[in-house]
């Protein structure tokens, strides 16, 4: 029912339940009655509420943060496009869920860099970040490459981050050794300096997938 679209604020206590492993909310219209249910999955690992379909307008910050709560096995969060939600939900995300290895928060712009700043301090487990369309900067990103999370993360996606530099880009090049996907296309305020950083260090040997424009 979830990929058909067809639950709804009306119906999503009953068909969530403490069992539930994996839900794909994509196609669903639904607000914040619906989400809150969802803090019962105490076994859920996999959570798509990426807003990209249907506008996440009616979801608030503090339900998803309920969530976080409720969900300790969360592994897999996609909050793209939620654009009420505020850091206080990728904090509570980093310490309440330990084995968390992939987020998207690509698209919230309420965000700023205390986001990455938690997910450096606490996310061990983390491989998968993406945060294209937000307001994060250098700093965010720095964060990330002093973290505990530096040598465990693989892909990074930061596209049109107009705050982003140079500076972000050479940290992770030179922190993160296992790193596959890198995507940094649209930030404005790289130069060619990225490139011939990219290309002259070996640090990123697996580096199998890499997006940028040129400014």
């Amino acid at each position: 029912m979830c990929r058909r679209g067809l639950v709804t604020n009306e119906n999503a206590g009953q068909l969530f339940h403490p069992d539930t492993i994996s839900l794909d909310l994509v196609e669903c219209r639904i607000g914040d009655e619906a989400v809150a249910k969802i803090s019962n999955c105490h076994r859920l690992s996999h959570l798509n509420l990426n807003g990209t379909v249907h506008e996440r307008t009616l979801v608030s910050s503090q339900v998803i943060e309920s969530v976080a709560f409720g969900c300790p096995c969360l592994m897999f969060v996609s909050l793209s496009s939620c654009t009420h939600i505020t850091d206080s939900v990728v904090v509570t995300l980093s310490k309440r869920c330990p084995k968390l290895e992939g987020l998207d928060i690509s698209g919230c712009k309420l965000l700023t860099c205390a986001s990455l700043e938690a997910l450096g301090k606490n996310s061990f487990s983390l491989k998968h970040i993406r945060f294209s369309r937000t307001e994060i900067s250098d700093e965010g990103v720095l964060s990330l490459t002093i973290g505990v999370c530096s040598r465990t993360l693989q892909e990074i996606v930061m596209e049109k981050c107009e705050r982003i530099t140079d500076v972000a880009i050479e940290a992770v090049a030179s922190s993160c050794p296992n790193l596959t996907i890198l995507n940094f296309e649209g930030c404005s305020l790289t130069t060619d300096h990225s490139r011939d950083i990219l290309s002259n260090l070996q640090t990123l040997s697996k580096l199998k997938q890499v997006s940028w424009t040129i400014y």
